[in-house]
Formats: C-alpha cells, sequence, structure tokens
C-alpha cells in the first residue's frame, strides 16, 4: 500500500478494509479526512491496538475522489499524535460499483491536506493470543493453551472465578487443566 486509498474495483469486494499503522514523524495536532464511494469511515486508536479505535470521521453517503469536504462529518476533530508512536488505523468502505474508492487524507505539522503516505504506515499485525479452546459450557475437564507464537509474544492473565482479569491474576505461562465448575 503506498498511500491510504484505493480506487480500482478490482481490489474490492462488498466492502473495502484497510488498515495499518500510523507512525507520525512530529508530535503535534492532526485533523483527518475519509472519502469513499457509500458509506465511509476511518477509525484511530490511542496505541497501537485495535480494541482501542474510535470512529473519528465517516460519511453515510458518496462523495467523488479525494472530496474533502462534502459533509461536516468526513473530518475529524483535532487530534494530538506523538512523533515515533504508532497508532492503529482503520478505514472502512461499502460499495461495488466501477467508480468505488475509498481514501484518507490528514493534515498536521509540515503537513498539508493530503492521502496519507507510505513513509506514515506500517503493516498491522494482529499478534493477539490464540486459544487451543473457544469460551463455553464444559461438562468435562478440559485443558487450554495457546498456539506457539501467541505464547511467545503476549503476556496473558487469567482467572477462574469469572472475574475479569488484570496484572495482578495469574500469568498464563502454559497448558492449564481446568476440572471444575466455575462461575
Amino acid at each position: 500500500l503506498n498511500e491510504l486509498e484505493i480506487t480500482k474495483t478490482d481490489q474490492m469486494g462488498s466492502g473495502t478494509r484497510i488498515n495499518g499503522l500510523l507512525w507520525p514523524k512530529v508530535s503535534g495536532e492532526y485533523t483527518f479526512w475519509v472519502a469513499g464511494w457509500q458509506a465511509a469511515e476511518l477509525w484511530l486508536s490511542s496505541d497501537s491496538s485495535p480494541q482501542n479505535k474510535t470512529k473519528i470521521a465517516f460519511t453515510t453517503a458518496s462523495t467523488a475522489e479525494r472530496e474533502w469536504d462534502l459533509f461536516p462529518e468526513q473530518k475529524s476533530a483535532s487530534i494530538h499524535l506523538e512523533a515515533g508512536k504508532k497508532y492503529y488505523i482503520e478505514s472502512l468502505m461499502t460499495g461495488t460499483y466501477t467508480s468505488s474508492h475509498l481514501s484518507v487524507a490528514w493534515e498536521g505539522p509540515g503537513i498539508t491536506q493530503s492521502v496519507i503516505g507510505s513513509e506514515y504506515l506500517c503493516e498491522f499485525v494482529d499478534i493477539s493470543p490464540r486459544f487451543s479452546v473457544d469460551g463455553g459450557v464444559f461438562t468435562e475437564p478440559i485443558t487450554v493453551s495457546m498456539d506457539e507464537n501467541s505464547a511467545s509474544t503476549a503476556e496473558v492473565y487469567y482467572t477462574l472465578d469469572g472475574s475479569e482479569p488484570s496484572e495482578h491474576s495469574t500469568q498464563f505461562e502454559g497448558p492449564i487443566t481446568i476440572d471444575q465448575t466455575s462461575k
């Protein structure tokens, strides 16, 4: 991806998602815009995690390519970003027509309004832990483990009483067998 933009329908299905990590070079206030065919949304996280993303701009109707000011909702509020910190960014669009397009622009310290270029983007790789068993109700004892990649990259904490885990809970260090009822 050379820019945070797609303009060809052969790259799109019934909807399009572009995601990655935004990496600003200078700290300061930034404003974002989204343009797209049919409904388009722009989400930004306060850090590199998709779980912390919030919708910052959107449109519920079509815009022309790079038409940033058709609707006021296309423009975000001013957002403070820190130099060198990575932020998860995601843009979504619906539509499959021959004129489909999706693009995201920004403006900030030393940057005039322009589509976000590759020098500010890097690939997002999901390192969420993957477990051997999905949650559920079990009548027999089960053993829960994490895949090898997750175990080497994630710090996972758990509880067996149904309470919310925290960094003070038991840290997952290997397969655990659950052989009694928990809440």
